[in-house]
């Protein structure tokens, strides 16, 4: 209940110490997948001057892509599954259990494949390097229903360290003993099979 003052020895001590509690609970926290209330996929609203259709998307077409998404859209799909672009505000959202801006990340696409869901954030460069250590996770789960994985895409040949090594082709990003791995392919069309691998 006592005043301090903003840069006071007290002020620091509770600072640190808030940091402290902050740490510890991610590091002792895990996001658990529960399907005890399905998602409904809501109608959306689209630009019909800058729609584009797909034929396996849960919507006729979206027109809110970036050259990316609709590059990755499309090769999607042409894969026969069943797949949505998600919402950036609130549809999917996975929470983040880690310090930064954002509390929750909603993945690009949702995609159905045999007894999992996989979702995939398409990243520039300029996101990768924060997100790869971030949004990256395991999703444990209780009960029944399918696994969650998560996987995101780059443009270009990436290594290990999140450094960029050459423009062409496309990186896949996976979680391999609890660090981002990456997997490069010569096009979109090898990068969304890739993806759709539980």
């Amino acid at each position: 209940d006592a005043l301090i003052e903003y840069n006071s020895p007290a002020a620091e001590y509770i600072q640190e110490s808030a940091n402290k509690v902050v740490t510890s609970y991610i590091e002792n926290s895990s996001v658990i997948q529960n399907f005890a209330n399905p998602l409904n996929v809501p109608a959306i609203v689209v630009d019909p001057n800058e729609t584009v259709k797909f034929s396996n998307a849960l919507h006729e077409g979206y027109s809110d892509l970036n050259s990316l998404e609709k590059e990755f859209a499309i090769a999607l799909d042409k894969s026969n599954k069943v797949w949505f672009r998600n919402s950036t505000r609130g549809l999917f959202e996975i929470p983040l259990l880690s310090k930064g801006g954002s509390k929750n990340f909603n993945p690009d696409f949702v995609v159905w494949v045999n007894k999992a869901i996989i979702v995939i954030d398409t990243k520039g460069d300029h996101l990768i390097v924060e997100d790869a250590g971030r949004k990256l996770f395991h999703i444990s789960k209780i009960g029944k229903g399918p696994d969650i994985i998560i996987k995101l895409v780059t443009k270009g040949k990436w290594d290990d360290k999140i450094q960029k090594l050459e423009p062409e082709g496309f990186t896949i990003w996976n979680l391999k003993n609890g660090k981002p791995f990456p997997t490069h392919v010569k096009n979109v069309t090898e990068a969304v099979e890739i993806c759709l691998r539980p």
